[in-house]
């Protein structure tokens, strides 16, 4: 029963766990009256810049910089008069926004002047600026929406076409807006985009971290990427938010009913009570939070919200010493020695009244008369009434060492062994060897420790005794339990206690690193600071250690320099602050309990104390859990549901305690949800089982016959498409080769004329033989025309013929003006047993003659035709490549050819390949290249055609 008990007192309240309880305000750091110069403390708007200046926007005292302790009025006293600001914003590393009731102005911080850029109408104010890619938006008090963009001279207002808007902000590149009192949207490219429509009405919003924080009277929904990724249920319901603040470690809001709202990183929620009437907060990204009260403007630090009291100078991570004398705390590091009234939370450096350079302060000692001793490297110094005294024993023929009091005498202990004073005479003890520090238990028992001996030595006014001695392989260090008068030894992970009543050493386990910092919290309970923060309770005979969840003060890494046990209490210094928990926090019975508190099915409620049969269309389940716990507050739960079916299990965990099922299928399911601590400790489990039942529709006999209806209905419907496509694409063939014979088939008029007019030419001028030879090659043309107008395919020899008769009618149309060229890769012969789309190349010749050769003035033309066999791709490449005038030039010319007809050619062949590539599954295309000379003038026309092949 008394191990049950025990273990029940380790799992013990968190030192800082209060997460739902309500606090008071943090410590005050600041706080501004009449009487430091604040004039206004009606602050509309906030701004931090550099950490070191602070802006503010007052009602009536214009803008007031707070630096160095003193505040600067800007816009009041002289020059152009902006008595009110409502919003504040960074434009440039110089330059201020400045919004007044209804103008917007720059503030220069160089020169301190304003410059005003835009006038509002009468009726509008701005709320709020918001500043996104190179625009700078703002809000104003009608619910609209304007803009005007920055780095440029015009100040353009533009007026967007959104209405009533609520709230205005940026998150992940993009401009969100709260519509109403339901709706977050996406404003992107002058188009509004819902994201999300709540239920609840919707307070306020904020982003932070990129997550889209929405708050509802009830919860606080949370959005990423447009998709709702939780929901943490507030523990107080909240009417109204009048001010919502955020930094990287906070959002901090202003309720309706006067109250503080903190939220941290890890949606820790925190109300903090006011006395008085706060008109509005501001968050900075130092974590000073700004209040503006009736009369007063006081800044808090919320690093220091759990904090007995905070100070303002740089501790460093090692503490020399420090020491409780009469109610108060002395800590030294370095040469600095800090005071605090551990009864009134004052603190101070009275180490700033030293008007003696003493050098590090190794050691603090109560001495007489309610004074102190300081040893330091110049010698020992008497702290008494605000004054410091050099130590009239100070010229000592030895190092001093450390020090101690003995029977009101100074004792030494330094590397040559231990002196001890005792009224007028001096005695040494152990001169040969260096102890590294000794425990005073009493006036009468002394503890030396080297790194590898514990020695017990009894003291009295006449000799030192040694009573005994341990040796250990490594200290790592040693504490005096003043509760159960025991001394605690950590040898590495291995904790050993000596009993002082008869030196009995006991030696048991300690589960983890080497420890840094301990401290008694009960008794046999110590307080360990390692690299886990531990509370260990050790017996008699035994030792359990367990790991503490302290609250979030410790989770963002505070470096913790020192604990002090005083009374009942616990101090913990910090670089944030001396923090202080009753030692009574830590031995209280753990209690946590997760039930399962209301079940919905269908959204009415149904009992669960025994496995439910529910009928197939109840299959909407919404579980609603309640956490019971003394320690642990909602937020620092993490709740895990297992769905578990015949055939699956499927795993949530989420912060929420609430889980939703819909859309169930008839099957049997079980459902197992545990309770854990954000660190991973099961704290509570539970189950519940039911059975949705299959409706008649899913029964064998109508699966199967309703299956064969489908089946049979779908067939049908599937051929007389197959019929309808079919037909269709028999058309289209049929249309299309219509079009391609009438192609093959027409031929430019003025190119017959020409032809014929050339061949009369040459028999007028009685050149039988040339004319012989044209007419043969034009009626060669002829019939390779004719014959090829019935058919898709030739041979590829037959449309190269083709190409040649042509040109060689052209040449001699044109005087032989240009010349033509062949190529074949790999060769000609490879090239006999294809076939390609007949007609196909002509048109393309044609144009490159027409409108690339004809205008050439400056020199011959040349056409070059070359083939490029793909064999395995059943694929050729053609180039029609011409040293013309180019493109451009050519549409500067007037031309007299048929240029309708041309182009209709061109696009028939262009509809044929995309048919062709349709139905032979390959990548076939037409692309025409411009040439260009090294000056970068057009040097002629590159056609690329890729064309099918059949063998």
């Amino acid at each position: 029963m008394h191990s049950k008990i025990i273990i029940a007192t380790i799992l013990s309240n968190l030192l800082i766990t209060r997460a739902f309880s309500n606090y008071d305000l943090p410590i005050l750091f600041k706080s501004f009256g009449i009487e430091n110069g604040l004039y206004s403390t009606e602050i509309n708007d906030a701004l931090l810049i550099d950490q070191t200046f602070r802006f503010f926007g007052s009602e009536g005292q214009g803008l007031i910089n707070y630096r160095k302790g003193n505040f600067y009025y800007y816009g009041v006293p002289e020059g152009l008069r902006v008595p009110f600001v409502n919003a504040l914003a960074l434009y440039n590393s110089d330059s201020l926004l400045v919004a007044s009731e209804h103008e917007v102005y720059f503030f220069s911080q160089r020169s301190k002047k304003f410059y005003l850029i835009a006038t509002l109408e009468n009726s509008l104010k701005i709320r709020k600026f918001v500043q996104f890619e190179n625009r700078v938006y703002f809000l104003s008090n009608t619910g609209e929406l304007f803009s005007f963009e920055k780095n440029t001279s015009d100040f353009l207002l533009l007026k967007s076409e959104l209405k009533n808007i609520k709230k205005v902000f940026t998150c992940h590149l993009s401009l969100y807006v709260i519509q109403g009192d339901y709706t977050l949207s996406e404003w992107e490219d002058n188009s509004i985009k819902k994201v999300y429509v709540s239920k609840e009405k919707i307070l306020n919003a904020i982003e932070r971290n990129g997550i889209i924080y929405l708050f509802t009277s009830s919860k606080i929904i949370k959005i990423k990427n447009h998709n709702v990724i939780d929901k943490v249920r507030l523990h107080k319901p909240i009417n109204q938010i009048y001010s919502l603040q955020k930094n990287k470690n906070y959002i901090v809001g202003l309720t309706g009913t006067n109250e503080i709202f903190l939220i941290d990183e890890n949606d820790n929620q925190k109300i903090i009570n006011s006395k008085t009437y706060i008109f509005r907060i501001f968050l900075f990204d130092n974590d000073e939070l700004w209040v503006s009260e009736n009369e007063r403007l006081k800044c808090f630090l919320l690093n220091s919200i759990y904090s007995f009291t905070s100070f303002d100078y740089p501790v460093g991570k090692l503490i020399l010493d420090k020491r409780v004398i009469h109610d108060n705390l002395y800590i030294s590091f370095g040469k600095k020695v800090l005071q605090c009234d551990l009864n009134l939370g004052n603190i101070r450096l009275i180490s700033d009244f030293f008007h003696t350079n003493t050098g590090i302060v190794f050691q603090i000692l109560p001495w007489m008369d309610h004074s102190i001793l300081f040893n330091t490297e110049t010698g020992i110094y008497q702290w008494y009434r605000n004054q410091l005294l050099h130590y009239r024993l100070m010229n000592f023929p030895f190092d001093i060492g450390n020090i101690d009091v003995f029977y009101g005498q100074l004792s030494f202990l330094n590397d040559k062994g231990l002196l001890v004073y005792f009224k007028d005479k001096k005695y040494q003890y152990f001169l040969n060897n260096a102890w590294i520090k000794h425990y005073r238990i009493s006036d009468s028992l002394l503890v030396l420790i080297d790194p590898d001996m514990i020695t017990f030595v009894l003291c009295n006014l006449d000799s030192l005794h040694e009573l005994k001695s341990y040796p250990f392989n490594q200290i790592t260090s040693v504490h005096f339990d003043t509760i159960s008068k025991a001394i605690w030894v950590f040898e590495n992970a291995t904790l050993h206690r000596i009993c002082l009543k008869d030196f009995h050493k006991i030696e048991q386990r300690y589960f983890g690193t080497n420890p840094r910092l301990i401290e008694t919290v009960g008794r046999d309970s110590l307080l360990v600071f390692s690299d886990e923060l531990r509370l260990l309770i050790a017996g008699n005979s035994n030792s359990t250690a367990y790991t503490l969840k302290f609250s979030d003060w410790l989770t963002r890494n505070v470096q913790i320099n020192a604990v002090v046990r005083h009374g009942n209490d616990i101090f913990i210094v910090s670089e944030n602050g001396i923090l202080k928990s009753e030692s009574d926090d830590f031995l209280k019975p753990l209690k946590t309990h997760f039930k399962i508190e209301k079940l919905l099915v269908n959204g009415v409620q149904k009992f669960h104390d025994k496995p439910l049969t529910l009928r197939s269309f109840e299959n909407t389940l919404s579980f609603i859990f309640e956490p019971v716990s003394d320690i642990f507050s909602e937020t620092s739960f993490l709740f895990r549901f297992i769905i578990i079916t015949d055939q699956k299990s499927d795993t949530v965990v989420s912060s929420v305690n609430e889980l939703y099922l819909t859309n169930l299928i008839p099957n049997r399911y079980k459902v197992l949800y545990q309770l854990f601590t954000r660190t991973g400790e099961l704290l509570d489990e539970g189950e519940i089982s039911f059975l949705i039942k299959k409706p008649f529709y899913l029964t064998g006999y109508f699966l199967l016959s309703s299956s064969f209806a489908i089946i049979l209905v779908v067939s049908i419907f599937i051929r007389w498409r197959m019929r309808q496509l079919k037909e269709k694409i028999a058309l289209k063939e049929q249309l299309l080769e219509t079009e391609t014979k009438a192609l093959r088939l027409q031929m430019n008029p003025h190119f017959l004329y020409n032809s014929l007019e050339s061949i009369e030419g040459y028999i007028l001028k009685a050149d039988k033989i040339t004319a012989v030879r044209h007419l043969n090659k034009f009626t060669r043309l002829m019939r390779l025309i004719l014959e090829g107008s019935d058919k898709g395919f030739h041979s590829l020899k037959r449309e190269i013929d083709l190409l040649k008769n042509y040109l060689d009618l052209e040449q001699m149309r044109a005087e032989r003006s240009f010349e033509y060229e062949f190529e074949y890769f790999p060769d000609e012969k490879a090239l006999e047993n294809h076939q390609i789309p007949s007609m196909i190349l002509q048109p393309h010749v044609e144009n490159s003659i027409i409108h690339g050769l004809r205008p050439l003035k400056d020199r011959k033309g040349l056409i070059k035709i070359s083939f490029y066999l793909r064999e395995k791709e059943n694929i050729i490449d053609v180039f029609i490549e011409d040293n013309g005038v180019g493109r451009i030039k050519s549409s500067e010319l007037p031309v007299k050819t048929d240029v309708k007809s041309k182009s209709l050619a061109l696009k028939i062949n262009k509809q044929r390949l995309e048919y062709l590539s349709q139905t032979s599954k390959k990548q076939l295309f037409i692309k025409i290249h411009d040439k260009m000379d090294v000056n970068g003038l057009p040097s002629g026309t590159i056609v690329h055609l890729v064309l099918p092949i059949v063998k």
